[in-house]
């Protein structure tokens, strides 16, 4: 696993997202299984408090870990190897992300793996609360993995996986900005109201 700090970025700029797994392996199971194809994984991120900021790349996607999502995706640059359903489901602060594979998509079943290994290794979180994200972990876990070999005589179609990823949420203390109005003129002894003076600090409310 890899994982690490997020930290926020500078200003109002997102920070930059983390991968969270280094050099993954996975297959169908002994060469006479070559054959099969990956169908379903599965995986959590716990410690959700952004809500829709609370951010999946999925094949350089960004998904929102939000209940109810759902989509495909397609990687930009090697469709072949990324056609991935996704879904997402929320129960308190964790999500259930589920990813389904095309299996009619003319891929070959070394594709598939293929396929799979690479998504996963691209797998990264963002939190895209720009000011003021969260502080704390996220932990993330791939659980399930399933293939198409059935249960036929004994099989085993689906392995319980407990990989797991964490990743910090580090918040970053902006500094204060300000706006300051033109010259200003008045004749001695008479009062003069300044408009236009204004302090902001993106991690508190605006004082004017």
């Amino acid at each position: 696993a890899l994982g690490g700090n997020f930290t926020e970025g500078a200003g109002s700029a997102v920070g930059a997202p983390v991968y969270l797994f280094n050099a993954p392996t996975s297959s169908t199971g002994p060469s006479d299984e070559a054959g099969q194809k990956i169908t379903q994984l599965t995986f959590t991120v716990s410690g959700l408090r952004d809500g829709s900021d609370e951010v999946m790349l999925l094949a350089n996607n960004p998904v929102s870990l939000v209940d109810g999502v759902s989509g495909f995706t397609v990687h930009t640059t090697n469709p072949t190897l990324h056609n991935m359903a996704y879904s997402v489901s929320v129960s308190g602060d964790v999500a259930t992300v589920t990813i389904t594979p095309d299996l009619n998509n003319g891929q070959t079943a070394a594709q598939n793996l293929s396929g799979l290994i690479n998504f996963v290794a691209g797998l990264r979180y963002r939190n895209d609360n720009a000011n003021n994200p969260t502080p704390g972990d996220r932990v993330i876990t791939l659980t399930r993995l399933s293939d198409n070999g059935g249960t036929l005589n004994g099989g085993i179609d689906t392995l319980t996986l407990s990989n797991t990823s964490t990743v910090t949420v580090v918040a970053v203390n902006d500094a204060p900005t300000h706006s300051l109005p033109g010259a200003q003129s008045v004749a001695e002894d008479q009062s003069l109201s300044i408009a236009g003076l204004s302090v902001s600090d993106v991690d508190a409310n605006l004082a004017t």
